[in-house]
C-alpha cells in the first residue's frame, strides 16, 4: 500500500472510542477533514481498519442557543456573524435526524458538513470512531517510507522575508514551525513566488502535490479553507498575518 500522508502508530486503547480530529492529528499527518477521510478510506481499502464519522448532537443545542440569543434585544454582540440563523443552518437540515441520533454519516454527508460548516465548528462536533483494526496491517502501513519525504527532498530551499522552506522543514527567522505536508506545500509555493501572486491554477498544479491528485466535490471551497488554515498557522508561528488575498485573483505573501 502506498500512503500519501505520514502516519504514526496509534495506541490500541483508542480503538472503538469516539475521537475528535485533533486527537487523530497526533497520529495521522493531514490538514483537513476531507484529507483525513481520504486517508481513512485508504486504510479501509487496504484492510487495516474500518471507521465511522458522526456529528455530536450537542451541535443542535448550539443552533438553538444561538437562535435564542439572536432574538434577545439586550444582546448587542454580532450573533449572526458567520452563522446563518435559520431552521436549515448551513443547508444541513436534511441531516437533522442523523445529528440528533448521532448516526454514522455517509461520505456525501461528510463532504456536505466539511464544506458547509465553519472549520472550528466542524472540528468541535465531528466524531471519528475507528474499529475492526488489523493492528499488524496498520503497523505495516505506518512503517512504510512516506512518499512525501522523497518528494520534499526534490525541491530547492526557498526563503522570503525570513520565512524559509527547506525539505520537510518550515521556519521563520530560524525558528522551526510544525506544519503538515499539505500546509508546507502551500507555504513552499507562496515563498517560491517571492511576493508574487499565486493563482488558483498554481495551487492545483500537480508539481506541488497540494491536493494529492484527489477529486474534491468543491475544490474552490476546499482551497479557501486550506489558505485560511495556513494563514492561521503562519500568524501563530510568526506573529504576523503574512498572506494577502487579492480578490478574484489569488494570494501572495506580504512584502
Amino acid at each position: 500500500m502506498e500512503m500519501n500522508m505520514k502516519l504514526k502508530l496509534m495506541p490500541e486503547s483508542l480503538e472503538d472510542k469516539v475521537l475528535r480530529k485533533e486527537d487523530l492529528d497526533r497520529y495521522f499527518s493531514n490538514t483537513s477533514i476531507e484529507n483525513l477521510v481520504l486517508l481513512l478510506r485508504s486504510l479501509r481499502r487496504s484492510g487495516c481498519l474500518n471507521f465511522e464519522v458522526t456529528m455530536d448532537k450537542q451541535y443542535l443545542s448550539l443552533i438553538k442557543d444561538r437562535e435564542t440569543l439572536a432574538l434577545r434585544s439586550d444582546v448587542l454582540i454580532p450573533i449572526n456573524r458567520g452563522f446563518n440563523i435559520t431552521n436549515d443552518t448551513y443547508g444541513l437540515g436534511r441531516l437533522h435526524t442523523k445529528f440528533k441520533n448521532e448516526e454514522p454519516l455517509s461520505e456525501s454527508d461528510i463532504v456536505l458538513v466539511a464544506e458547509s460548516l465553519p472549520e472550528d465548528i466542524a472540528l468541535k462536533y465531528l466524531g471519528f470512531k475507528l474499529f475492526n483494526i488489523d493492528w499488524e496491517a496498520y503497523e505495516e502501513a505506518v512503517t512504510e517510507n512516506p512518499i512525501e519525504e522523497k518528494l520534499e527532498d526534490s525541491y530547492d530551499r526557498v526563503e522570503f522575508n525570513g520565512l524559509t522552506v527547506d525539505g520537510g522543514q518550515v521556519s521563520y527567522r530560524g525558528r522551526e514551525m510544525q506544519v503538515s505536508f499539505q500546509h508546507r506545500q502551500v507555504i513552499r509555493l507562496l515563498v517560491s513566488k517571492q511576493g508574487g501572486l499565486c493563482t488558483r491554477d498554481d495551487f492545483l498544479d500537480d508539481y506541488w502535490s497540494i491536493f494529492n491528485r484527489q477529486n474534491y466535490a468543491n475544490i474552490d471551497a476546499t482551497l479557501r479553507k486550506l489558505i485560511s488554515a495556513v494563514r492561521g498557522e503562519l500568524v501563530h508561528g510568526t506573529g504576523k498575518d503574512l498572506i494577502v488575498n487579492e480578490p478574484n485573483e489569488g494570494w501572495k505573501l506580504s512584502s
